[in-house]
C-alpha cells in the first residue's frame, strides 16, 4: 500500500504545497519557514529574534496572527501605514 504522497512532507513543505495551490498562509507559516530554511531553527536567540520581529511589524500594522493575508494585500496594508506617517 502506498502512502499520500504529502504523507512524508514537514509541516513548512505542506504549507508550501498550500501557497502553490493558492490557499494563502499566515505569517506565522512565512516566518516558520524562513526559520527552517535559514539553518538556525536549534539557535534559540535567532528564532526569538525572528518571532520578535514579527511580533512587532504585526503589532504595528494592527492585524491578528491566524489572519490569513495575502502578499499583495499585506504590501498594500503596510505601504498606507507608512504613508499615513508623512
Amino acid at each position: 500500500m502506498l502512502d499520500a504522497p504529502t504523507a512524508n512532507l514537514t509541516h513548512t513543505e505542506k504549507k508550501v504545497l498550500d501557497l502553490i495551490a493558492g490557499r494563502p498562509i499566515t505569517l506565522t507559516d512565512a516566518v516558520t519557514y524562513y526559520i527552517e530554511v535559514s539553518g538556525k531553527r536549534d539557535d534559540r536567540k535567532f528564532t526569538q529574534s525572528v518571532q520578535q520581529a514579527l511580533t512587532f511589524f504585526v503589532d504595528y500594522l494592527a492585524i491578528g496572527r491566524s489572519t490569513n493575508i495575502s502578499a499583495v494585500r499585506l504590501r498594500s496594508d503596510w505601504l498606507a501605514v507608512f504613508n499615513q506617517r508623512d
